[in-house]
């Protein structure tokens, strides 16, 4: 398995209110707004893939840090996940 970070950006608004679709939004209107918007960009991150793990619990504490290190790394900040590539359970 790859942990993989998704990050988006866009010229006028807000990413989580227009672009994510989450909390208590209804589909159809958000989708209508996205479709509003010039342009959208979205940036993918690769993680080296894990192997050999077979514990769920311990595999999604290894990506969720993985995951944050790489959010950090790709706003520009280097994060103390990424210091520690050996994340342990």
């Amino acid at each position: 398995m790859t942990p993989v970070w998704i990050g988006y950006s866009i010229s006028d608004g807000s990413v989580a209110n227009e672009v994510c679709y989450w909390r208590d939004m209804t589909f159809l209107p958000h989708f209508l707004r996205l479709l509003t918007k010039r342009s959208i960009r979205a940036r993918v991150v690769y993680g080296q893939p894990v192997q050999g793990e077979k514990d769920r619990k311990c595999l999604a504490r290894i990506f969720h840090a993985r995951v944050s290190a790489m959010a950090e790394t790709s706003r520009g900040r280097l994060s103390f996940a990424i210091r520690s590539k050996n994340t342990a359970c």
